[in-house]
């Protein structure tokens, strides 16, 4: 497909830009170097990041005249949303995670989708981890999904500790069978030890 996900390979970089800059940015910048990329575009048009989505049903020869806020959990521009993961399952639904604050101060993973290419989406985001207050750090890691409904979304969190530590983030994990509609674990698996 035309849609295609790089991991950043060089965490050094991004650590030394998030004493500067959230996660989501840090890793942005450093995927930009990685790949030798002319532009790189971070919106804030509205003032802290948000997550916008467009789609096209030509492979990328032309797109939807508007794109779309999708992060509608909080005011516009209020909150920092960012480390978007996308997937999408060739049958016309697009998927999106983010980390964001949400309406606490405590990160979240939220979920967002459309099953008519961009045209509609929730009202409002789903939250799909159970961290609570307890963590201080969220990073999605992956977001996948297949043409039978089933969508996977990991993520690693420091709620054991909430020390903002990576050597403390745990990883957990939820599935949807139903395109992301409802989650199975009503808590988190947790698929590791202390420490990813």
């Amino acid at each position: 497909g035309w849609l295609h996900e790089e991991k950043v390979e060089n965490q050094q970089v991004v650590l030394a830009l998030r004493r500067e800059l959230d996660n989501g940015e840090a890793e942005a910048i450093a995927l930009a170097l990685q790949l030798k990329a002319n532009l790189i575009l971070m919106d804030e048009r509205d003032g802290r990041q948000d997550v916008y989505a467009n789609c096209s049903a030509d492979h990328g020869a032309t797109w939807r005249a508007n794109d779309v806020r999708i992060d509608t959990g909080t005011s516009v521009g209020s909150a920092a949303s960012f480390v978007p993961r996308v997937c999408t399952d060739g049958s016309g639904c697009v998927y999106v995670a983010w980390t964001e604050p949400g309406n606490g101060s405590s990160p979240s993973v939220y979920f967002n989708k459309s099953c008519d290419l961009c045209a509609t989406w929730l009202a409002a985001p789903i939250r799909v981890d159970h961290a609570g207050t307890q963590a201080s750090m969220i990073n999605p890691a992956f977001l996948s999904c297949d043409a039978t409904g089933n969508v996977y979304l990991g993520w690693s969190d420091d709620r054991a500790t909430g020390s903002g530590l990576d050597e403390d983030m745990d990883a957990y994990v939820n599935v949807s069978h139903d395109r992301g509609s409802t989650w199975q674990f009503p808590t988190d698996a947790k698929i590791n030890g202390t420490g990813v």
